[in-house]
């Protein structure tokens, strides 16, 4: 069955139709409100009640922390160390 010239015509059109329902946008962005801090304000220590279990970090990278291939229990990673 051969097209004719006006069926090739509707399907261009149809396809040109269903390509830009496609570029159809939703509704227009609007930002949302968020409250935002003047500045940053760091805990002092008569704010930790407040911080529910949170704590200062103290890193203890330069203290040695013995043989921690052992917590692996691998026989053959601790004869390689």
């Amino acid at each position: 069955m051969k097209k004719t010239r006006a069926q090739w015509m509707l399907s261009a059109v149809l396809l040109g139709l269903a390509f830009s329902a496609g570029c159809s946008i939703g509704p227009k962005y609007e930002r949302p409100v968020v409250q935002t801090p003047a500045a940053y304000k760091e805990l002092t220590p008569a704010d930790f009640p407040q911080t529910d279990g949170w704590k200062v970090a103290h890193p203890s990278d330069a203290t040695l922390h013995g043989k921690w291939w052992e917590v692996f229990n691998d026989p053959q990673l601790n004869a390689i160390e």
